[in-house]
């Protein structure tokens, strides 16, 4: 699927102004009936993410944090803190 769920969620809701509550409601609920069946699709090698060559290094490195977590090498808080190191701001040496 290209463009994510952000993406696909802007398009069909799709107005001029503000998005009336009811009408939000709608497409959100819409989208949570599928995630059973997608998920199933993922699990069965059915259907894939579309992940640019950029975000591979970034993502390989957060994956590789929440493996170490998993794996009870690291703590919660070290995994927030990897993960703030990743797409936070650079931290100010003061």
């Amino acid at each position: 699927m290209k463009g994510g769920w952000h993406n696909r969620l802007n398009t069909s809701v799709v107005t001029r102004g503000s998005v009336p509550f009811y009408h939000l409601l709608l497409v959100l609920h819409r989208e949570a009936t599928n995630i059973t069946v997608q998920m199933k699709m993922v699990y069965e090698g059915k259907m894939q993410r579309f992940q640019r060559k950029r975000t591979l290094p970034v993502e390989g490195r957060v994956f590789k944090l929440w493996n170490n977590y998993c794996e009870r090498s690291i703590t919660a808080s070290e995994l927030l803190k990897g993960c703030a190191s990743i797409y936070g701001p650079p931290a100010l040496n003061m």
